[in-house]
């Protein structure tokens, strides 16, 4: 394959002015083309059009209504999914609570006692602090009176 040459200020890879000019600009234009409109493809696909005003419904308080009352369903279809997964999962718990609740409790005391440690180590810190700012004190009238 054949490249034009580049402007000497360009590097490897080349420039977008070089590319635009060299000719390959067609090549990659119809290419960019061509994903973007697989992408558009796909979105259709998934996400519906959007269409403002929509054609079938010019009067907007029916537009209105009719949207609600979609919504409703679509909220209406989306709770009973949840409310089976939940009752799902809630079963699945039965079985292991008494595990975990013996897990949880072992997990808290767990942490009690490293909170009991560092609040130990707290009050030794601030001990020793407290007693360092003794000294300093000491040295400060010291030098005052020096």
């Amino acid at each position: 394959m054949y490249f034009p040459p580049y402007r000497k200020s360009c590097t490897i890879p080349p420039c977008y002015w070089c590319i635009r000019h060299s000719g390959r600009s067609t090549i990659m234009e119809k290419s960019l083309k061509d994903m973007n409109e697989a992408l558009a493809s796909v979105l259709a696909l998934v996400v519906a059009p959007v269409e403002y005003p929509p054609p079938s419904r010019p009067n907007p308080l029916q537009q209105d209504a009719t949207d609600l009352n979609d919504l409703q369903e679509q909220m209406e279809a989306f709770f009973v999914q949840a409310k089976k997964l939940e009752t799902q999962i809630l079963s699945q718990d039965v079985d292991h609570t008494g595990e975990n609740r013996v897990q949880v409790e072992a997990e808290i005391q767990a942490l009690e006692h490293e909170l009991n440690d560092k609040n130990d180590l707290i009050d030794k810190y601030s001990e020793v602090i407290r007693g360092w700012e003794g000294k300093f004190k000491r040295l400060d009238s010291k030098m005052s009176v020096s």
